[in-house]
Parts: structure tokens; C-alpha cells; sequence
């Protein structure tokens, strides 16, 4: 899993946000920002919904599958981490 995709997980794992908070949050341009929101929403990591209010928002959280995921590949770091 890229680093990009790591990063939007756990920014959902605990509570959605909508892609102008995940810009805000992550270090990437918005086209980057955009693909990796579509890759995740594509492997089912994520759901994206949107709101009409003035403008369309589009909200994102994390579905089980994602946080299944998420917890395996912390796993494999702490893994990685604890070898000498």
C-alpha cells in the first residue's frame, strides 16, 4: 500500500472528513489527493458521499474492510520496527 493511502486511512480511521479537510491535512496537491481517494474508494477501503448544500461536498469515511487493512499494514511496520 502507498504511503499517499496509508496516510488518508488513518486520517478516517476515526471519523470522516471531507476531501477539503484531507487536503488541508495531507501533504499532497489536489490532483494526487484526488487519484488516491479514487484507488481507496475503488478497493472498497473507503465510502465517499456527497452533500448538496450551497456547493457538493464530498465526505469520505473508512469502511471495515479499510480498517482491516489499516490494522494489517500498522502491524507489518511494528513488525518491520521490532527486527534488529
Amino acid at each position: 500500500m502507498k504511503k499517499e493511502q496509508e496516510e488518508i486511512l488513518r486520517s478516517l480511521n476515526y471519523n470522516e472528513m471531507s476531501f477539503t479537510e484531507l487536503y488541508k491535512k495531507l501533504s499532497m496537491t489536489e490532483d494526487e489527493l484526488t487519484s488516491e481517494l479514487r484507488s481507496l474508494v475503488d478497493k472498497g477501503l473507503i465510502k465517499e458521499k456527497s452533500v448538496k448544500k450551497r456547493d457538493e461536498i464530498a465526505f469520505y469515511n473508512i469502511t471495515e474492510e479499510g480498517k482491516d487493512t489499516f490494522k494489517k499494514e500498522m502491524e507489518k511496520h511494528f513488525e518491520n520496527a521490532e527486527e534488529p
